[in-house]
């Protein structure tokens, strides 16, 4: 999950660490911009393989039986703050 503050780090630090480590699948959720970026490994590099937004409902690698519903992750924070 992006935050404002870690941007560069997530991007620039973690993603070429979880490569250089083989992590096959990287998913990046930014909630102000309500996306997810979805990256695989692939020959040592990451490529994008989909940008999601809003109230899509995505199946996705590795999780690809299952429906994540991106407008639950949206709401999530205002609803469980009531």
């Amino acid at each position: 999950m992006l935050s404002p503050p870690t941007v560069a780090l997530d991007r620039a630090k973690k993603l070429p660490l979880y490569a250089r480590e083989g992590v096959e699948h990287a998913w990046i959720l930014d909630a102000d911009a309500q996306t997810l970026e979805r990256l695989r490994l692939e020959d040592g590099h990451w490529s994008l393989h989909g940008v999601h937004a809003g109230n899509d409902v995505v199946r996705a690698e590795p999780f690809g039986e299952i429906d994540l519903e991106l407008r639950l992750l949206w709401a999530w924070p205002a609803e469980s703050a009531t």
